[in-house]
């Protein structure tokens, strides 16, 4: 019987050095290991080794509120664009190893943006470490009640009420498992780590953080209509600054727990039901409202970034070079992207997105 035991355990030790260790992406989008053995390389391992094993190291010591993670949302017609902010924001990052890059699209672009990014199933670990991972957006969100957008906006905006758009409202249900996300439109350009924006919040313990901006919401984004519905006088409501939610950092926990999307539906559900609509637009004007509209003797619930953060109007008209040394975000708003033959500023933009092919 001794003998038979000292068989199986000298057997077990030889099968155990024969099984490879398989190297996976787990649901969060990090790097995920499954070892049946030590990491102790040989000498006839290659650079791909070395890169696989630092990236099995990090698996095991982060967990997905370790990372620092990004969130866009996208169809097929942004894909350049997407291209360009995706390899901006790891180019800007000090630590591109922690970034998680998060993509949320409906199931009908999920085939087009795999193949245009180079995503083969629904993730990618890039050279330098960073994870592109997809996100399909449930039916429900899609098919949800969206702000009624005049036809005249949508010419001069464009499609403001897509259910890309309203997306980053529903966040925490398509992306359950992270807790502090940044968000960029896929019209971006980053010039600074966007870990800071992420660090700020998280420290400051409120839900959201907006960039500094002095427009106020009258009379480019508030119609004046039904303001008796918002319970708010009309003198505080039209000096309400409208934030660019463009660029924003969210505390997904703390979004959850103040059920903030619910306030932004019922800002929408009002919207809809006032006879030439509440407001201009499309997800903005909500979700800058629900964190403005509060009482009186309640304190705000987000933070302000500095203006650097979402340098705006790069769709609108041409910049000189002079005009974007120290700006940390520059935002393509307006009609003229740079993936557009009539696009503004290409010459800021275009090495960003040739890059993208190198990741």
């Amino acid at each position: 019987m001794r003998q038979l035991l000292v068989c199986i355990l000298a057997l077990s030790r030889i099968l155990e050095g024969a099984v490879p260790a398989r190297f996976t992406i787990d649901y969060d989008g990090l790097p995920a290991v499954s070892l049946h053995r030590n990491l102790d390389t040989s000498s006839r391992q290659g650079p791909g080794h070395v890169m696989r094993r630092n990236l099995l190291g990090r698996a095991v010591e982060n967990t997905p509120n370790d990372m620092i993670h990004v969130v866009y949302s996208a169809d097929g017609d942004v894909v350049p664009g997407l291209k360009a902010s995706i390899a901006s924001c790891i180019a800007s990052a000090t630590s591109p190893h922690e970034l998680v890059i998060h993509i949320m699209v409906q199931s009908k672009h999920l085939a087009r943006l795999r193949r245009e990014l180079d995503i083969k199933t629904a993730r990618r670990v890039t050279s330098s470490g960073a994870v592109i991972t997809l996100h399909e957006i449930p039916v429900q969100i899609v098919e949800a009640d969206r702000g009624i957008l005049q036809t005249r906006i949508r010419q001069e905006r464009g499609e403001l009420d897509d259910p890309e758009v309203y997306a980053r409202i529903y966040m925490d249900r398509i992306i359950p498992q992270i807790d502090v996300a940044v968000w960029l439109d896929a019209d971006t350009i980053v010039q600074k780590d966007v870990k800071e924006l992420h660090s700020r919040l998280r420290q400051s313990g409120k839900t959201i953080g907006f960039v500094h901006r002095s427009t106020k919401l009258f009379p480019d984004f508030l119609t004046g209509k039904c303001t008796t519905t918002l319970d708010i006088s009309w003198n505080k409501l039209k000096n309400l600054t409208a934030y660019n939610t463009g660029v924003f950092a969210v505390n997904l926990r703390r979004w959850t727990a103040v059920k903030a999307a619910a306030r932004i539906d019922k800002l929408v559900r009002l919207q809809n039901s006032c006879p030439g609509g509440l407001w201009k637009g499309g997800s903005q004007p909500p979700l800058t409202l629900s964190f403005q509209l509060h009482k009186h003797n309640e304190a705000d619930d987000y933070i302000l970034f500095e203006k650097e953060w979402n340098a705006l109007g790069f769709g609108l008209n041409d910049k000189s070079k002079e005009d974007v040394g120290q700006l940390h975000i520059l935002h393509w708003n307006g009609m003229q992207k740079p993936w557009k033959s009539n696009g503004y500023n290409k010459a800021l933009w275009e090495p960003y997105y040739r890059q993208y092919a190198h990741l």
